[in-house]
């Protein structure tokens, strides 16, 4: 059972038998990841902002420090060469991720 789950599901909701998952600590970070890389690729290519400004945004995007989004980018490196390279555009994004704004 996750942690909490009872205390804040008996809140919002009168059922509390509820079917417990077991999750891996970070069996999302690599979904995150791809996704940080294409929205650093939204904000440094398709919008052309400088590098800092890039990181800052992310950081109120992703609710990460400016410097944990650095190293996951340089390890996202040879993803987002890729997206440069099939020049992908804002409707490909947009496709991929429909819940961030692409405008």
């Amino acid at each position: 059972m996750l942690r909490g789950q009872k205390a804040l599901m008996a809140i919002v909701s009168n059922d509390l038998n509820m079917a417990s998952e077991k999750h891996l600590k970070g069996c999302f970070t690599d979904d995150r990841d791809d996704a940080l890389a294409c929205r650093f690729f939204y904000w440094g290519h398709l919008e052309g902002k400088r590098y800092d400004i890039c990181l800052t945004q992310l950081s109120k995007e992703f609710f990460i420090s400016e410097t944990v989004i650095g190293q996951r980018l340089m390890q996202r490196q040879d993803f987002l060469k890729q997206l440069r390279l099939k020049n992908t555009t804002r409707k490909e994004l947009q496709r991929k991720y429909p819940f961030f704004s692409w405008n």
